[in-house]
């Protein structure tokens, strides 16, 4: 096994999410800021940024970003994506460990997209990173995310999936299984990226993912003073999740 989100995944990994519609959800998160924050938004924190697929249209859009991730390969390539899109003056990235609570900074928003919450397996993680969010915020601010619903996940288990990427001059097979662990709330996904013409090429990486119940998730929001607004569909969080694995959430900090 590689190291996960490591240097060939952080290189495959816009082709292997091209059609995520990153616009459509900036779009959601500019309406969650409109509809209920209670600051003028200028400054957004992105929690477990990856490659910037929020990141940089947010920038795009007139908003100071700065983006933290654990990987630096994932970083790197954000950068790049920001430099070449003339963005570097509205841009920061930082290297950080989320399980570890880095110190955030004050920002009129936060958001944590892609499940990046999933990541934090340990309890005592989620909470550290939770206390850190409601310093980073003034009260009335958003911290916005999606993330696994328990509801979706255990109505749809998860199964084999076969899938065609394109990187380069690379055609590569992308072959992912699931297993679940319902009493931890967890997911193990296994994830082999392999390259029909060069078997030398093989990138093997497992994701241990965790998926929320909604009400505790609630619950927990609201002992480190945020209050669950909205949980959605992704990205029409308006609407009811019906069913879905993703699902997109909006809090206030109070």
């Amino acid at each position: 096994m590689t190291e996960v989100f490591g240097s060939s995944y952080a290189i495959t990994y816009d082709a292997v999410y091209a059609a995520k519609d990153y616009g459509a959800e900036c779009d959601a998160i500019e309406r969650a800021f409109s509809e209920f924050s209670r600051v003028s938004v200028r400054r957004v924190l992105d929690l477990g940024c990856g490659t910037g697929g929020h990141a940089i249209p947010l920038a795009a859009r007139g908003y100071g970003v700065t983006g933290i991730d654990r990987s630096p390969d994932m970083l790197a390539v954000a950068a790049r994506k920001g430099r070449a899109a003339g963005l570097d003056g509205s841009l920061a990235w930082r290297q950080a460990d989320l399980t570890q609570r880095p110190e955030l900074g004050q920002h009129d928003a936060v958001l944590m997209m892609f499940n990046a919450m999933g990541y934090l397996l340990e309890a005592q993680s989620l909470v550290q990173l939770l206390g850190a969010v409601r310093e980073s915020l003034p009260s009335g601010a958003l911290f916005v995310l999606d993330l696994w619903d328990a509801a979706g996940v255990l109505k749809h288990p998860p199964s084999t999936r076969v899938t065609g990427v394109v990187v380069g001059d690379r055609h590569l097979e992308r072959r992912s299984h699931a297993a679940l662990d319902p009493a931890a709330q967890t997911c193990r996904v296994m994830i082999e990226l392999t390259d029909p013409q060069d078997p030398r090429f093989k990138v093997s990486e497992v994701h241990a993912v965790r998926f929320f119940r909604r009400a505790e998730l609630t619950d927990l929001f609201r002992r480190h003073g945020l209050e669950v607004l909205r949980w959605g569909g992704l990205p029409e969080y308006w609407k009811e999740p019906a069913g879905a694995w993703s699902v997109m959430v909006i809090a206030r900090a109070v």
